[in-house]
């Protein structure tokens, strides 16, 4: 380990570009969207509808328009398309192999989404939507405009919302009663710690999106350029935390949580994914 309390301008700047990455990440994948035949449309509806204090979608709907979302990035992955290429932006995975990347990113960008949806709901603190956004390391320009067009000259329109998305998850929503608990506990225990630490979620949501699923081949799980990935930001991580607590036990244990934590991620994507009440399609 690197000796010291404060982070090296070195990893300053290499956090600083992670989250740029992030940001680009995000805000290249909201452009795609707004690009599909309706989305605008639907968004605008939904963001009003919530504005009202109502919530008009169906989750029958809502979750095949997100199994839609999946299979969009499933055949974008296997085609190398705009979400590949978005991913690629990302420096950490220049060494890993094409192939180890599409197993990777196939399987743990739906949980790095989910991870999002607990950065999302925990920051319901905030009054109005477009600071819960901030907070929880959501908001892009494009965002911010396509808002201003919903809603002209009034970014206070829309209060902050306390769900992890639109009436998917209102129980019961899964086959069983013990998944639902295993969900809202692991989500809300990712959410508690990272809260509105931007820093700390940008870098998490890199080792989630580093973390291959324990049902993916061995040589993707056992690739030594994926595995340098995650000790390289495991480590930045701990040095994180380290400088942001001075105290290298905190850091420690907090790190240890954030490690079990991945699997426990796991679990709910197969949960949201595969384990619920009324199946329709994949979610993402």
């Amino acid at each position: 380990l690197i000796d010291g309390l404060e982070l090296t301008f070195e990893e300053e700047f290499k956090i600083h570009e992670l989250d740029a990455m992030k940001e680009n990440l995000l805000e290249g994948c909201f452009k795609i969207f707004l690009e599909l035949p309706n989305f605008f449309n639907n968004f605008s509806s939904v963001l009003i509808s919530w504005s009202l204090g109502l919530c008009t979608v169906p989750p029958e709907r809502m979750l095949t328009f997100l199994g839609n979302q999946r299979n969009f990035f499933r055949n974008d992955f296997a085609n190398g398309g705009r979400v590949s290429m978005l991913l690629d932006c990302f420096y950490v995975f220049k060494n890993v192999p094409d192939e180890v990347k599409f197993e990777t990113f196939q399987f743990s960008f739906s949980v790095m989404v989910l991870c999002l949806r607990a950065f999302f709901k925990v920051n319901s603190d905030k009054e109005y939507l477009i600071e819960q956004n901030k907070a929880a390391g959501l908001l892009h320009p494009t965002f911010l405009q396509t808002f201003d067009q919903i809603f002209p000259n009034n970014r206070h329109a829309l209060r902050s919302i306390d769900e992890y998305g639109p009436a998917i998850f209102k129980s019961p929503w899964a086959k069983l009663q013990s998944d639902e608990e295993l969900f809202w506990h692991t989500m809300q225990t990712v959410g508690e710690i990272v809260k509105d630490d931007v820093k700390l979620g940008t870098l998490y949501i890199t080792l989630i999106l580093a973390t291959p699923g324990k049902d993916l081949s061995h040589q993707t799980k056992s690739n030594p350029s994926l595995v340098q990935v995650q000790q390289e930001i495991t480590l930045l991580i701990y040095r994180y935390l380290k400088t942001k607590h001075n105290d290298g036990d905190t850091a420690s244990h907090t790190l240890n949580l954030l490690l079990k934590l991945i699997g426990d991620l796991h679990m709910c994507r197969d949960i949201h994914l595969f384990g619920r009440a009324h199946q329709t399609s994949e979610g993402s």
